[in-house]
């Protein structure tokens, strides 16, 4: 599942992610990878660093509640605040709800099913319940780059790389972003989660900040 909230690029990446291929690569030979089948209990804990320091910012887990035909219910804690988030998601775990914030439709940085080489296009709209005042267009390009060997505090794991860009726009017709995002995903299917997600952020087209999360255990069903 996606990680998410816990809210300079190269050219020639943003270029492949604006204006790369628009449709969705083929299975090859049917090797798709289908969304994952949580249960309730599945639980992945991170570390997140500054990537700029290199410093342990928290850490944080991230468990399943409540799984429907249509819907996951998980549930973000932040170690030693007693802070948590509620994620409402897709039974493809599409972003429906993060807190207070709205995305129409599902914000998709997994299209499942995942294949190397497949690129996708989405539009949204991000709101926030508790400011009428706060409604974002976003626009999100991503491509499955292919499979990766990576380490983390977790374990070793071979890994399907996942690169999203994603400009968040004042309005449906504006074209100057308020927020530029660019994550780097390394997805792992028989854990169902990402083990490791880069974040890079440009505020107003200042880079504004830079996260990584790594993921040090988890306990699937």
């Amino acid at each position: 599942m996606p990680i998410f909230g816990y809210g300079v690029f190269p050219l020639a990446v943003a270029a492949m992610l604006l204006h790369g291929p628009g449709a969705a690569a083929a299975c090859p030979n049917g090797r798709c990878i289908p969304p994952p089948s949580v249960k309730p209990g599945d639980t992945w804990t991170y570390h997140r660093l500054d990537g700029w320091t290199r410093t342990l910012k928290e850490v944080f887990t991230e468990k399943v509640t409540v799984v429907s035909p249509t819907r996951v219910t998980a549930r973000v804690t932040i170690g030693g605040t007693g802070q948590s988030v509620v994620l409402a998601m897709t039974d493809d775990l599409g972003l429906v709800a993060e807190g207070d914030l709205r995305f129409a439709p599902s914000w998709r940085l997994f299209p499942f099913p995942l294949a190397t080489g497949k690129a996708w296009k989405q539009d949204a709209t991000l709101t926030d319940r508790k400011d009428p005042h706060v409604s974002l267009s976003m626009k999100t390009h991503g491509f499955v780059a292919g499979w990766e060997r990576i380490s983390v505090p977790a374990g070793s794991f071979h890994a399907l790389r996942i690169e999203t860009a994603t400009a968040f726009l004042p309005g449906p017709v504006a074209h100057i972003a308020v927020l530029f995002e660019r994550r780097t995903i390394w997805y792992v299917p028989r854990i169902k989660q990402a083990v490791k997600v880069v974040t890079e952020d440009l505020l107003y087209g200042t880079p504004y900040s830079k996260k990584i999360d790594v993921l040090t255990a988890y306990r699937v069903h």
